[in-house]
């Protein structure tokens, strides 16, 4: 099932007296029970692409569709019903647990007192089983390391049960072992949940590998493809535009020359 389309989308940001265009003529189609990484160098323009198709910042022109509906006839409570959002800004300071802050994803189902129906406690509980973080249940959640940290988040993200997940470079400050594990987190969540998973990185092995579809930006270049047809295509030989790496189709990794 289609979850998000953009139709002729042009991202980019305004000031006072210009306006800066990041990408142009983007026509994407995103599936459910895809996981779907985003890709490129920093500055590129990922984050403001990821908070362009979230309703964040508006699009500078085209259009954006969310289950074919326009983003921009949503309301904030239909939007969270639609599409949860993972970004990596830090959370203000409170003495919430792990559980009342994964709770905060059922905020547009709750009453207007904020009540968690027994539904609610079930979408939590699975949540947490998802992520295997049953454990931290009652610990504070700025005790957390890192890594435990962003599967709190990803778990607030399933228990907003949404059909349209976004994640902004979660693998970041975590080591290999906790990059691996997440990327394998996110992919279990897209196949057997049957949701819509993107999101952006930097470890490029990682996404080539485990995801199924990449969406690559470059300057005046924006790509979206199977890694195997990416390959085959050779975007990823002068991905780095530097002798020293190359990129082995073979093994689907870059390695040093």
């Amino acid at each position: 099932m289609e979850v998000l389309k953009t139709t002729d989308l042009q991202i980019g940001y305004q000031s006072n007296h210009s306006t800066k265009i990041i990408a142009f003529d983007i026509n994407i189609s995103l599936h459910s029970g895809k996981l779907i990484s985003l890709i490129g160098s920093n500055g590129i323009g990922k984050s403001t692409f990821l908070k362009t198709i979230s309703g964040i910042i508006p699009a500078l022109d085209g259009s954006i569709f969310l289950n074919d509906q326009k983003i921009s006839n949503y309301t904030a409570t239909e939007l969270a019903e639609v599409l949860s959002l993972v970004l990596t800004e830090k959370l203000p300071t409170s003495s919430l647990t792990v559980y009342e802050l994964i709770a905060l994803g059922r905020q547009p189902y709750t009453n207007w007192l904020g009540k968690l129906s027994p539904e609610d406690e079930i979408k939590i509980d699975n949540a947490m089983q998802l992520t295997q973080i049953n454990d931290l249940r009652s610990r504070k959640y700025y005790e957390l390391s890192d890594g435990q940290f962003q599967k709190v988040m990803i778990a607030r993200a399933i228990a907003q049960d949404t059909p349209f997940i976004i994640l902004d470079e979660p693998s970041t400050h975590l080591d290999l072992f906790h990059k691996v594990s997440l990327f394998k987190l996110l992919q279990k969540l897209a196949h057997e949940t049957n949701k819509c998973v993107l999101f952006s990185t930097h470890d490029l092995d990682l996404a080539i590998q485990l995801s199924d579809e990449i969406i690559l930006m470059k300057e005046n270049i924006f790509k979206h493809n199977s890694p195997n047809e990416l390959i085959n295509q050779g975007i990823f030989d002068n991905f780095f535009n530097d002798d020293s790496i190359r990129f082995d189709r073979n093994t689907k990794q870059f390695i040093l020359r």
